[in-house]
Parts: C-alpha cells; sequence; structure tokens
C-alpha cells in the first residue's frame, strides 16, 4: 500500500496497560500514538481538540463501554467521520451487530498478532486516504452550493457573482427539480406579484451568462431546465437526503450526522414564493431529526444532550 507522506495520528484506548503496551509497540513506528487507559479521559481530550485519523477501541471498560464512548464521540462535529476499530475479546455475534449499527469500521479480535493489528490499521486508513483523494477531485471540477445561513456559490473554485437573488433562487428551483419546470410555475414561484414574459427572458438571459461554464438552460415548449456538465455540491441537498434516510432508518448515529449537517436557516435573506416553502420545509426536517434523536437515545447521557439540544433550538 502506497504510504502516506505525513504519519497519521491514532488514539488507543482500552483499560488494560499490557494491551495499550503491545498496541504501542506494532504501531508507534508508523503512527503518532497517543493511548488512553481511562475512556473518560479520552472523551476530554477529544472536545478539548484532539483529532485523530482513527480510533482503536475496547469494548468492555468500566465505567463507560466501548459502545457508549463510541455514541459520544460521534456527537462532536469533527469526529463523526473518523474511522472506529473496535479492540476486543468478545466474539459474539450480538456484539459485532451492535458495533456495526453504531458504525464501527472493523473489530480486531483479541489475542491479535502484531500483523493482525498493523494489517487492519493499514487497510482502514488507505481507504480514508481514498475517500478523500476522491473527495478532491470533486472538489476541483464541481458546482458548489452553500445555501444555510447565508448564500454563496462557486464552480472549479471560482466564486459565482450574483447581481439579482432572483436569478440565484431561479437556478436553485431548476437544480432542485427532476423534471423541466414550467414557466408559469417560475413566475408563481420567482415573483409574489404578476410578471409579465419579458421578466422572465430577462431572467433567462442573466441565468444563461451565469451558468454557461458548468452547465446548459434550456427553454422549450414552455419549459426551462438546466443540463448540468459537472457533479453539483449542495449543503442542504446533503442534509435532506441524510435526514430521511436515517428517520426512515431510525439509526441513532445516523440522525446525529445528520444533525450537524444542518448549518442554519435556509436562504435567509431571499424573498422568494419557492425559498420561504423551502425554508419552512427544512426547519421541520430538522425539528424532527431532533425530536426523533430525543426518542431513539441510547443511554442517559445521549439523551440529556439531545434533550438540551432540543430545548435550546426551540426556545431560541
Amino acid at each position: 500500500m502506497e504510504k502516506v507522506s505525513q504519519k497519521a495520528r491514532i488514539v488507543a484506548i482500552d483499560d488494560d496497560p499490557k494491551v495499550l503496551e503491545l498496541v504501542t509497540a506494532c504501531l508507534h513506528h508508523d503512527y503518532k500514538l497517543d493511548s488512553f487507559l481511562n475512556p473518560e479521559e479520552a472523551i476530554e481530550a477529544f472536545e478539548t481538540g484532539l483529532l485523530p485519523d482513527l480510533i482503536l477501541c475496547d469494548i468492555m471498560m468500566p465505567h463507560i463501554s466501548g459502545f457508549d464512548l463510541h455514541s459520544q464521540v460521534r456527537l462532536l462535529p469533527n469526529h463523526l467521520s473518523v474511522p472506529f476499530l473496535y479492540l476486543t475479546a468478545l466474539d459474539d455475534h450480538q456484539y459485532f451487530r451492535k458495533g456495526m449499527l453504531l458504525g464501527a469500521d472493523d473489530y480486531i479480535t483479541k489475542p491479535f498478532l502484531p500483523y493482525e493489528l498493523r494489517e487492519a490499521v493499514a487497510a482502514r486508513l488507505e481507504k480514508v486516504r481514498l475517500l478523500r483523494q476522491e473527495s478532491q477531485i470533486i472538489q476541483e471540477k464541481a458546482l458548489h452550493i452553500q445555501t444555510m445561513g447565508g448564500f454563496e456559490a462557486s464552480f472549479a473554485g471560482e466564486r459565482l457573482q450574483w447581481n439579482i437573488k432572483k436569478s440565484a433562487a431561479a437556478l436553485l428551483l431548476l437544480l432542485s427539480s427532476e423534471d423541466d419546470v414550467p414557466i408559469e410555475t417560475i413566475k408563481r414561484e420567482i415573483w409574489w406579484e404578476s410578471v409579465v414574459d419579458n421578466s422572465v427572458h430577462v431572467l433567462n438571459l442573466r441565468l444563461r451568462k451565469i451558468v454557461e461554464d458548468f452547465a446548459e438552460l434550456k427553454v422549450r415548449k414552455g419549459k426551462m431546465s438546466l443540463v448540468m456538465q459537472y457533479p453539483v455540491v449542495w449543503d442542504i441537498q446533503n442534509f435532506e437526503n441524510d435526514a430521511l434516510q436515517a428517520l426512515e432508518d431510525l439509526d441513532f448515529n445516523a440522525v446525529e450526522n445528520a444533525i450537524q449537517l444542518y448549518r442554519g436557516e435556509f436562504l435567509p435573506n431571499f424573498d422568494v414564493p419557492w425559498t420561504e416553502h423551502r425554508r419552512h420545509y427544512y426547519e421541520d426536517l430538522y425539528i424532527k431529526l431532533l425530536e426523533t434523536s430525543l426518542k431513539i437515545a441510547p443511554n442517559e447521557t445521549s439523551r440529556v444532550m439531545a434533550a438540551g439540544r432540543l430545548e435550546r433550538y426551540l426556545n431560541g
């Protein structure tokens, strides 16, 4: 496997000093290693800024199990995608299933041989490296749109300029539609008042100029559509897709991940009918996630955190 240029940081958590000694002996030459005998100290370190590339954790520990630690770590926004490998003497299938439902990436059963640990860690870090590489390629040639807490759009690293918000709203409406959009719908959703066809024509000209580098704007038979030539990375679509899937699966970690994607009100400074409707829809979806997180929280700590978060949002 191709080695990364900088040493990855690994955190190992186990209440058995001998296990941590073995982990250290196996990994310290190739990786930066932080080890914790006390899981509570590990959680405190994560909360105060320790961000590893991978976490190795025992399951059966005093006070906090590996499962509970995993759940708490996933509540931290910067730790949502950190790979999590269990070190465990437990080989019962129910434990494997529980760990996988929490989002574990792999199991290493004790006792393990040094090469088994090194291979498992290297394989997981290589997968992360490839995912990051793929993400970088998308970053370089994609239309990126931010619509939560404000509005910004860029293509291939260059920020798009918008003189009139109605043009931006029309672009987003077209992007969110699976089918061609009737021009009468454009009129109804972009303007509060009645408008003449010339206003739509001017809108089309402005929009065509803005999207010419990454899409083709088509107008035919009284309908408009966008033919995208590059991928679209849109924050609110990512949130909606993950939120709906999480609510269908009723998986606590998936719900928490979707909650973290919500970064604020949808297009707060846009005042057109379409954005007004969508704004209420996304807020309702976010509240449903908060309520679901409280209902399906796996332990008391998670329930207390979820209840406080919901109360702060509703009363804020």
